[in-house]
């Protein structure tokens, strides 16, 4: 069932981005605001980000609020409350080895790859509401192409720190 879940999940990504740039649509520029279906709450996602490419060195004018507290209420109305921890699970586990991931690659050959992990973290970050981590892989997402050594350093610094939080609060659900 998770498999499936998240399969279905990356299909939909795949089909927006693919008809985003069809229409000229850049799918890199972030989407002013998500709406949480089945909870009226909107979520915004990064209204001043830099544009594709370009360094991002303006640090984060407040932080995120650490997550939408009632992000997993609705995905368990979507999917059941078994399937959201399963797939909450696999999150986890997944973003940790992404994390990982991170410090294993060398930044001057797998910009791309950086930008591409950092677009699916922050996919899978907001599908649970983790406001922070989302907004901190939408800016490693967007600077990939253009961010020094030092910088990609202190945004993993930053993501790692927000995973652990996000992290943390898992048992208030």
């Amino acid at each position: 069932m998770v498999k499936q879940l998240l399969s279905s999940a990356r299909k939909l990504g795949a089909s927006r981005d693919q008809n985003c740039n069809r229409n000229g649509v850049d799918t890199r520029t972030p989407r002013i605001a998500t709406r949480i279906k089945g909870t009226g709450t909107t979520m915004f996602d990064a209204v001043f980000a830099p544009a594709p490419g370009a360094l991002d060195t303006a640090p984060l004018r407040e932080p995120e609020p650490l997550r939408e507290p009632r992000a997993f209420e609705a995905l368990v109305r979507e999917i059941g409350e078994d399937g959201a921890r399963e797939v909450r699970s696999v999150f986890w586990s997944e973003t940790s080895a992404r994390l990982q991931s991170f410090r294993t690659l060398a930044l001057g050959q797998h910009r791309a790859r950086f930008a591409r992990e950092a677009h699916s973290l922050k996919s899978t970050a907001r599908t649970f509401g983790y406001l922070r981590l989302a907004t901190l892989a939408l800016r490693l997402e967007s600077t990939a192409e253009a961010i020094g050594a030092a910088e990609l350093g202190d945004l993993l610094e930053q993501m790692e720190a927000a995973f652990i939080a996000a992290k943390a609060q898992e048992s208030e659900d």
